[in-house]
């Protein structure tokens, strides 16, 4: 890749590339970066400057018509900065993509790592789309593409603000952050424990009770939830005198998820400070170890008694955390819980899901959480048949796999069909009718080859291969959707216990839970539908 020496003739050597509709054409990119929403965009097209200038009504004749809107990952550290990385992998040009005619968007605010805000995200897409149509043309479809924070903001988005994207592909999928946050805060209250404990509890039960493949994987999910703290990850550059100190500087700057979204979560106006959704009162951590036998009835009281919560600060206490029941209302009725009901529902989407649940030093972006949006799509609009999932082995650490190609000319194809129906038919009727006929659920084996099978939570050859772990949540009861913050209380029932409590166990039982265990065959305490798509804040 170098400059263009000159924009009135192209070099003897230009290179050619072949797009999606088959043209042979200079493999020239024009690339425009600027400012919008206070991020730096970058827009990146195949354009042939000797043709003239591009216009609305004259868009380059090397662009297949199509953009795609890039997410980038990440979350921790997503507040009081800028940025300067934009994508997948923190660029736009991939021979991939513009190479064969896409358009590329992309803005450092839609980057998580940069900015963990979802409204922020939409805003700042809606902008940089606008100013592509501006300048190009009014594309024919807009797909987005991002793994890990970037698959939560194309979730988010599709729902909250539809018709801003036509189809997505997350990877590493998350429903949306605060799904992601429950899980690696309960992972640090869990590690935490077990350093606690030590040797009085095997590897095997301390995997049990989590949850998950590897213990690793709670190991290295627990940093994580520094995101819930105001301290733990502010930018580097953000003096220390700017910074929240609970005794030396409380009005400094907070540096966490919940004060980064503060609009939507609101203010607690004793404190100034962001309310937070944060709850495990009621939560029976270990109950499927404790029913299965993994574990016995004095190692589940133990660790009901001594796993501890959060305070407002994010700092583990020995109390179980309670959350503001405004801060659920606004989570749920703002759409920072993803509910599937709006925009997500009515889209074709491609999950992309590397394996990642047994890698040696563990990881966060595990398999279930794919099956989480799945169950809220289910919820929502009684079908998940607008999601197709492909499941390979790769780690999704910036490197593209064949799966990768693979889902961006089917989505292509999917969208294409999909424009060409005008017929009055219900959404997703239309959008299976449009769904390319090799398009289903399947996965890759390590060398390569495609087993295609529905994908679910266990059974067939998949799962073989890349089993489905539950995560803590689920393994104390809790629901695949991973959609409840607070749940609702019932009295203690002994006979939802397959082991034998001792009288003296039954009273320690009752201590630990006085007001109750989570009943998780009610909706979450202000579990509710969004208030509405394109709310503003």
């Amino acid at each position: 890749m170098k400059p263009l020496p000159s924009l009135t003739a192209l070099p003897a050597d230009v290179a050619w590339t072949t797009t999606t509709t088959g043209e042979k054409v200079p493999y020239v990119v024009r690339v425009e970066t600027g400012t919008i929403n206070r991020a730096i965009y970058q827009i990146a097209v195949l354009h042939d400057p000797t043709t003239g200038e591009s216009s609305p009504m004259a868009p380059p004749k090397s662009w297949n018509g199509r953009l795609l809107y890039s997410f980038g990952g990440g979350c921790v550290g997503g507040w009081f900065k800028q940025g300067t990385t934009l994508g997948l992998g923190g660029g736009l040009i991939s021979d991939a993509v513009v190479g064969k005619g896409y358009a590329e968007a992309g803005s450092t605010l839609n980057v998580a790592g940069n900015s963990c805000n979802d409204v922020i995200a939409a805003e700042t897409m809606m902008m940089v789309k606008e100013r592509f149509i501006k300048t190009y043309g009014k594309p024919a479809f807009t797909f987005g593409r991002g793994a890990s924070g970037g698959s939560y903001q194309q979730n988010q988005i599709a729902d909250n603000y539809p018709g801003l994207l036509d189809g997505i592909i997350p990877s590493m999928t998350f429903p949306d952050v605060q799904e992601l946050t429950q899980m690696i805060s309960d992972s640090r209250l869990l590690d935490h424990y077990y350093k606690q404990v030590g040797e009085a509890l095997t590897q095997e039960q301390k995997r049990a009770i989590a949850g998950v493949a590897e213990l690793q994987n709670v190991t290295a999910s627990a940093p994580l939830a520094g995101r819930i703290n105001p301290t733990e990850y502010c930018p580097p550059d953000l003096a220390k005198s700017l910074r929240y100190d609970a005794t030396a500087n409380r009005a400094g700057a907070r540096c966490d998820i919940y004060d980064h979204n503060i609009n939507m979560y609101g203010r607690d106006t004793d404190t100034g400070f962001a309310r937070r959704p944060i709850d495990n009162t009621g939560v029976q951590y270990g109950l499927a170890a404790l029913n299965d036998g993994v574990i016995t009835a004095a190692q589940f009281l133990d660790l009901n008694e001594k796993i501890g919560g959060y305070d407002n600060d994010g700092n583990i206490v020995s109390t179980r955390s309670l959350a503001d029941p405004l801060a659920l209302r606004g989570a749920y009725q703002n759409g920072l819980i993803t509910n599937a009901g709006g925009g997500l529902g009515k889209l074709p989407i491609i999950d992309v899901r590397p394996y990642r649940d047994k890698l040696p030093n563990g990881d966060n972006h595990l398999k279930y959480h794919s099956f989480s949006l799945r169950e809220r799509l289910q919820k929502a609009n009684g079908t998940f048949a607008n999601d197709v999932m492909l499941l390979h082995s790769g780690t999704g650490e910036g490197t593209p796999s064949p799966v990768d190609d693979y889902a961006l000319a089917k989505m292509d194809e999917w969208l294409t069909n999909l424009q060409k129906d005008a017929s009055s038919d219900a959404i997703l009727a239309k959008i299976s009718r449009a769904k390319p006929a090799d398009l289903v659920d399947s996965c890759w084996t390590p060398a390569g080859e495609r087993i295609i099978e529905p994908q679910k939570f266990s059974g067939g050859k998949c799962n073989e291969m890349y089993p489905t772990f539950a995560g803590p949540r689920a393994v104390a009861g809790g629901p695949a959707s991973n959609n409840v913050l607070k749940c609702q209380l019932k009295a203690i029932a002994v006979s939802d216990y397959k082991a034998t409590f001792s009288d003296a166990e039954k009273a320690r039982l009752a201590a630990i839970f006085p007001n109750g265990v989570c009943d998780y065959g009610k909706p979450g305490v202000e579990q509710q539908a969004p208030r509405g798509t394109w709310l503003s804040h």
